[in-house]
C-alpha cells in the first residue's frame, strides 16, 4: 500500500535490517543485513530461487518485507511515496516488457524530454547497434512486447530505456542472459562509465 507521505529527493544509502521475506509459506529471504551506498556497484550472485531478484523488488516496493526494516537515508522505505522512489530507479527485468510502438517511444517512456540524439546516445550505451541498421531507425515500430526482436535485442532496448532516466539506482536482473560474451563485456564497460552518479545492483 502506498501510505507514504514524504518525497524522496536523493538516495544516499539503503539499509536492510534483519529483513525477512516469505511468500506462500516459503521463506525466500532470512535475516538479511546489508548497506548499499550511492555511486557504488554491487553484485548479487546465487542459485536460481535464492532470493536475488527479490532484493531488487523490495527496493522497488513491488513487495514489502515480511519483517525487518528497509531504510532509505535512514528512514523507513514505507514513509516515502512509491512514485518518488520508483522515479529514481531504472529497472531491467529478466523478461523486459516493450510496447507496440516505435523504438523511440519505448526508450523515452520514462523521460519524454529526450531529443532524438539523446535517444540514440542511450541506445549506443546499451549496445543496441541494430537500431541504426533498421530502415526507419528509432522510428521503427516494434510488435507487441518486441515480438519482432530477439531476446538480446529486447534486453538492450530495455536497458537503454532504464539508462535514459538517469536513475540514482540501476537494477539489472540477469539482463545479459541473451547476450554474447563480447557484447556483455561492452555493455558492462559502458555501464561502468556512466556520466551521472548511479548505484548499480547487478543480479
Amino acid at each position: 500500500k502506498d501510505n507514504g507521505k514524504d518525497m524522496l529527493q536523493n538516495i544516499n544509502n539503503i539499509k536492510f535490517n534483519n529483513v525477512n521475506f516469505e511468500i506462500d509459506e516459503k521463506t525466500v529471504l532470512k535475516n538479511i543485513n546489508l548497506e548499499l551506498a550511492e555511486n557504488k556497484t554491487y553484485a548479487f550472485i546465487g542459485e536460481i530461487g535464492s532470493g536475488k531478484s527479490t532484493i531488487g523488488k523490495l527496493i522497488l516496493r513491488l513487495f514489502d518485507s515480511s519483517s525487518g526494516d528497509i531504510l532509505i537515508n535512514d528512514k523507513n522505505i514505507q514513509d516515502y511515496t512509491m512514485n518518488s522512489i520508483r522515479n529514481k530507479i531504472g529497472y531491467v527485468s529478466q523478461t523486459p516488457f516493450l510496447f507496440s510502438d516505435t523504438i523511440k517511444n519505448n526508450v523515452n517512456f520514462g523521460n519524454l524530454e529526450l531529443t532524438d540524439e539523446e535517444i540514440k546516445y542511450y541506445l549506443k550505451l546499451a549496445k543496441a547497434d541494430y537500431v541504426e541498421k533498421l530502415e526507419n531507425g528509432i522510428n521503427t515500430i516494434i510488435g507487441e512486447n518486441g515480438v519482432n526482436l530477439s531476446g538480446g535485442e529486447k534486453q538492450r532496448l530495455s536497458l537503454a530505456r532504464a539508462l535514459a532516466i538517469k536513475p540514482q539506482i540501476l537494477i539489472l536482473d540477469d539482463i545479459t542472459s541473451a547476450l554474447d560474451y563480447q557484447t556483455e563485456l561492452e555493455v558492462a564497460n559502458n555501464i561502468n562509465k556512466l556520466d551521472y552518479k548511479c548505484m548499480k545492483i547487478i543480479i
